[in-house]
């Protein structure tokens, strides 16, 4: 009995094995994209356009990434909720003042966060720690949701097995490319 169903079983293996590498090897199959004719951009679709700001981003003092947030001697140096560093002429400008909560927004998407005005920054620079949970954003939306590279893999998710690039867990995250982004904000109105 056992022999009656070992030789369909492999032929069926055989039968996907074969017709897998069939299709990975269609001539016509394009698997190459190509995005601009590598001399110019010509051609090339800017996605963000009308936004003077620059929002960038760094690891957060206060914490590594979204560990050790409730640590007593970590949340003395934080103001214990999201917060985003804008600058004095920049928040004159709108109208926003030292702890009121702002949204940060482009064609992407928009989050909302306390401002936190401070001269450290230069002008039409917007700076934000990150690890920020989105369970403690309005609506559970952080800073990823203006980022427009937050939909590409890394490309270590890709590999595994070759000296140091052996990227395990966790698998597929997406990626987020900082300091790519340009956003406005305004005083944020609860609706």
């Amino acid at each position: 009995m056992r022999k009656v169903l070992v030789i369909p079983i492999l032929l069926m293996v055989l039968l996907m094995v074969l017709g897998s590498a069939i299709a990975q090897n269609d001539p016509d199959k394009e698997e190459w994209i190509q995005l601009f004719n590598g001399k110019d951009l010509d051609g090339w679709d800017i996605k963000i356009k009308g936004y003077d700001l620059r929002l960038t981003m760094g690891h957060a003092r206060h914490g590594i990434h979204s560990m050790y947030r409730d640590d007593t001697l970590l949340l003395s140096l934080q103001r214990g909720e999201p917060d985003v560093f804008l600058n004095p002429d920049d928040a004159r400008q709108r109208g926003v003042e030292d702890g009121e909560m702002v949204r940060v927004y482009n064609s992407y998407g928009s989050f909302v966060a306390q401002a936190h005005v401070s001269s450290a920054l230069q002008p039409k620079t917007l700076f934000m720690y990150h690890g920020w949970d989105p369970m403690l954003m309005k609506g559970r939306e952080n800073f990823s949701s203006v980022i427009p590279t937050s939909g590409l893999l890394k490309p270590t998710a890709l590999v595994s097995g070759y000296g140091h690039i052996n990227y395990q867990t966790p698998d597929n995250v997406p990626n987020q490319t900082y300091h790519d982004c340009t956003v406005e904000f305004e005083k944020y109105v609860e609706a």
